[in-house]
């Protein structure tokens, strides 16, 4: 199983996503490294754990518009050793990152230059390429029809470019509030009805596959929003298996490594409604490594719905929203270690050694 997570490098300069709550609250979640990473040499560590631990590529966030925020995948390439893994982009088009169509030719230029690496993410020989919120896409695009169209255009520069032809993903959630994207968790949100018609849709605008950034959840649970961990993979389980329920497209199951965004909730988003999300303080690697090895008997039991053999987990480095596998002071390797555990467990799943 080739297993990848979203690098969001939201540290690579000094300001904008630091908060107080942050640094009072949540000191422990300082990288081993300190919390600014912008460097070439800092990247080839990076790189160095990711391989050591069983990742196969990074899904990079990147933003149009955003270069503070795009330096991540620059670095890769720039890196000694980047060669020993594949990458993709996982385009961010959501707050001030909006992709308009009079910025569509020029953001495809990026793409195509980054898809055209010997290093990039391939399924069947296609590189890959990630779309954060497809609603925002059809909306900023101007429908589904305008979106089509600029996704065949993008097929046709990469082809142009490079003979390839290209796989795109858009992250969905089979149980997201409508309205909000690919990402928000509401068991009571869609009726199958409902589903079926925006899978419909994603399908018509032009996606080759779908997958999830994260699926978080926003109802307490007994009153409670502090949850367990487990109960929050399992979720994420649930979605995958709705996913399956339809399989209107191919899917890639989306891992959840935590998620505690408790840092951001008040500073950093603007909350002054109230506005939580639920989260868990115990994750642990053995729990890791059993999400990741369930998302590999989910491909194998699900060839005729399963994309490849890819697992996208969220994420390798979102420490301010709780989801992430690099060490850090108060955690040390723990997560790495549950992905390593996962990684090995899930190979043998692919292979018929798991019995």
């Amino acid at each position: 199983m080739r297993l990848g997570a979203y690098v969001w490098y939201g540290f690579s300069y000094t300001g904008g996503h630091y908060t107080d709550r942050l640094f009072g609250e949540f000191p422990g979640r300082e990288p081993e490294w300190g919390w600014t990473e912008d460097s070439t040499a800092n990247m080839e560590y990076q790189i160095s754990l990711a391989v050591k631990y069983g990742l196969s590529f990074f899904a990079f966030d990147w933003y149009y518009g955003k270069p503070h925020l795009n330096r991540a995948v620059d670095r890769f390439l720039e890196a000694e050793g980047y060669e020993n893994m594949e990458f993709c982009l996982m385009v961010g088009n959501h707050g001030s990152a909006h992709i308009y169509r009079k910025d569509w030719e020029d953001a495809c230029r990026y793409f195509v230059r980054y898809m055209s690496s010997p290093c990039a993410l391939r399924i069947n020989g296609r590189p890959v390429i990630v779309i954060y919120d497809i609603t925002a896409l059809i909306d900023d695009l101007g429908g589904i029809s305008a979106e089509k169209e600029c996704l065949d255009y993008l097929r046709r520069e990469m082809k142009r470019e490079t003979g390839c032809d290209i796989v795109i993903y858009g992250c969905e959630c089979p149980f997201g509030t409508p309205g909000t994207g690919a990402i928000d968790y509401n068991t009571e949100a869609f009726s199958d009805a409902e589903l079926a018609a925006r899978l419909k849709r994603d399908r018509e605008c032009g996606f080759d596959a779908l997958t999830g950034y994260n699926y978080r959840r926003y109802s307490p649970v007994d009153g409670s929003y502090e949850v367990p961990y487990r109960l929050l993979t399992e979720q994420h389980e649930r979605c995958w298996d709705k996913m399956a329920e339809h399989a209107v497209l191919p899917y890639s199951p989306c891992i959840l490594a935590g998620w505690d965004c408790r840092p951001w909730e008040t500073e950093w988003w603007g909350n002054t409604t109230g506005y939580r999300s639920c989260y868990a303080t115990d994750r642990d690697g053995v729990t890791f490594a059993g999400h990741i090895k369930n998302a590999a008997v989910w491909i194998k039991n699900h060839p005729g719905c399963a994309e490849s053999d890819i697992g996208f987990i969220y994420a390798w480095d979102e420490v301010c929203e709780g989801g992430f596998m690099i060490p850090t002071k108060s955690e040390g390797y723990a997560m790495l270690e549950g992905l390593k555990s996962g990684s090995e467990a899930a190979d043998r799943v692919v292979t018929g050694k798991d019995r």
